[in-house]
């Protein structure tokens, strides 16, 4: 068991949520990808991660969010306060068409320094990808819009969301084929070694270095992580 400090002062955790430890790293900016099975710990874990940030918009394709602690205002006053350069964390509901989606992809793509976190990407647009999103996760990175986005199945997400990522991360997956896909993107043990439930695989992107969590619990001031290593 090793316990870490809440040192990524990027993208801290508060009460509420998990702290990822600190030697990940995930920025306000980066790209990071989020993939497994329902209820397997992505989306608490993606809160806690952005927690601490003041310019944030949650794009709640499914409609679970609104409910939770997120402390987050609508969109068409949040938007407004982002695209004056103050601070909102804004809610994004659940859109009737690719369409609607498309639509807040370019108005998010106006702004500056805010990350974005797309809960249950593939019913955002298209399976490859639209191309407001597109825009976001290529060229976004150069005007500071970080690119956060969680999915059930790899196989759902468009290639160029693992291509841009600076981290992934691997949950409990039911599929094979999934399986497969993580394992080629993040290394052979992703394939090869069952997960906990709530365990969960790091892969450090520009790094080349893959961590396995069995688990992850917040505590105050601090955070235990069960650690096996990396690779």
């Amino acid at each position: 068991m090793v316990t870490q400090p809440l040192a990524n002062e990027r993208a801290p955790a508060v009460s509420g949520g998990p702290a990822l430890p600190a030697r990940l790293g995930p920025g306000a900016f980066d790209r990071v990808a989020l993939v497994g099975m329902t209820g397997s710990g992505k989306t608490y874990l993606a809160r806690g991660a952005l927690s601490k940030l003041k310019r944030l918009i949650v794009c709640d394709a499914k409609g679970f969010i609104a409910g939770e602690n997120w402390r987050l205002e609508n969109w068409q006053g949040g938007y407004e306060k982002l695209l004056k350069g103050e601070d909102a964390r804004v809610y994004v509901p659940p859109l009737n068409s690719d369409a609607d989606w498309e639509r807040i992809f370019w108005q998010i793509y106006r702004l500056r320094r805010v990350t974005v976190y797309i809960d249950e990407l593939y019913q955002v647009g298209p399976s490859f990808g639209s191309e407001g999103l597109r825009a976001l996760y290529t060229q976004g990175r150069q005007l500071e819009i970080g690119m956060y986005s969680s999915v059930q199945r790899s196989a759902f997400v468009p290639k160029f969301i693992f291509s841009e990522a600076s981290y992934i991360f691997c949950f409990s997956l039911q599929l094979e084929d999934g399986l497969d896909t993580m394992g080629k993107q993040m290394g052979r043990r992703v394939r090869e070694e069952p997960l906990g439930w709530y365990g969960f695989w790091v892969y450090d992107v520009r790094a080349r270095q893959l961590y396995k969590y069995q688990r992850v619990q917040y505590v105050t001031h601090r955070v235990e992580v069960q650690d096996e290593g990396g690779e």
